[in-house]
């Protein structure tokens, strides 16, 4: 069973914006992450990969929040808030559910859940397009 305080202190890194720090701190190497219905991505070096093409689309951010965080036994649920600004001035805001498994005190699992109408500011890059623009 995760203990609460690990789940906290990943939250701690992602209002730091430390993602990269985040994924290879609290993520088990055989992870298993998934956005929305989209294909999972298996392993950490594929969530690396793709939060590094993230990052460097990203230009600023406004808001990061965990605005309720739900934890029984080696589940939690986290909903995050964020708004940011991509290099080229689009601007986006989700409000989104992640959906984690731990074991031990490691992320082994982990999808989101959030309506994609919500990045309709320009439609929010898909995954393939955040690791093209790398």
């Amino acid at each position: 069973m995760v203990d609460r305080s690990r789940i906290d202190s990943l939250i701690e890194y992602t209002l730091d914006n430390r993602l990269i720090e985040a994924l290879n701190e609290f993520y088990h190497p055989d992870v298993i992450m998934q956005e929305n219905c989209q294909p999972s991505r298996v392993g950490l070096a594929a969530s690396l990969e793709r939060q590094r093409a993230a990052h460097a689309m990203t230009a600023e951010i406004h808001e990061v929040k965990a605005a309720i965080v739900l934890h029984d036994g080696d589940n939690a649920a986290i909903e995050w808030h964020a708004e940011w600004t991509m290099v080229g001035g689009a601007r986006f805001r989700i409000e989104e559910i992640a959906l984690q498994r731990w074991r031990g005190d490691r992320i082994i699992h982990e999808r989101f859940f959030y309506d994609p109408a919500g990045f309709c500011n320009p439609p929010f890059p898909s995954p393939s397009q955040l690791v093209a623009a790398k």
